[in-house]
């Protein structure tokens, strides 16, 4: 059975009095006040009036309610085709020329494994900051052999600091008591000197 609708988007046709289309459509679709106002809105959705009708009965709707003025249309059934008028798809063979082809532009699936490849590294011999990095080396080496001398020589340097405060303290040359504190800080110097002497012999 075909089936035809009706729909109305809320136009009139031209050359008809608004109020005296709204009257008649009052009349033959016996609403009130509020559903008249709301079917007479202009809409981007039209509403469907009448459907499941035949052509001759479409037809004969339509005539009606275009003669009070009102703008519908027929909206036709969606055309079904039978599974039996169905075409069935297949898929074309490719035909040996488009084959070679494809075999000639490099195309082809290839199972052997892929040469490995080791990234370039630079050989000792090669490498330009080498001399720095020595360089740097015996900076370093040097500094501790520095910092090394330093540290075993801070005894003598302070019994020689010591001896030389009682010095100058004591002088001119102390007699009695004060003159042990003389002799202690010559005995500090040579204690200095000798430490200091053993100490350098020793890091050389």
């Amino acid at each position: 059975m075909e089936k035809h609708k009706i729909v109305y988007s809320g136009g009139l046709l031209e050359n008809f009095d608004p109020q005296e289309v709204r009257e008649s459509a009052k009349s033959l679709f016996k609403m009130e006040q509020p559903a008249l106002d709301n079917f007479f809105k202009s809409r981007e959705q039209p509403i469907i009036i009448k459907k499941e009708l035949n052509a001759e009965q479409a037809t004969r709707i339509e005539k009606r309610l275009k003669s009070i003025g009102l703008d519908v249309s027929i909206v036709p059934p969606i055309p079904v085709t039978p599974a039996d008028q169905l075409e069935e798809l297949t898929l074309a063979e490719p035909d040996e020329a488009s084959y070679q082809k494809s075999e000639s532009s490099g195309l082809s699936l290839s199972l052997e494994p892929k040469e490995e490849r080791t990234p370039n590294v630079l050989d000792n011999s090669e490498n330009p900051f080498a001399d720095t990095e020595q360089a740097d080396e015996e900076y370093e080496r040097e500094s501790i052999s520095f910092n090394w001398l330093i540290n075993y020589c801070k005894l003598p340097i302070f019994l020689a600091l010591v001896g030389l405060f009682l010095a100058v303290l004591y002088s001119p040359f102390p007699s009695g008591f004060l003159k042990y504190g003389f002799l202690i800080a010559c005995g500090l110097f040579a204690v200095s000197f000798f430490t200091f002497r053993h100490r350098y012999t020793s890091y050389l």
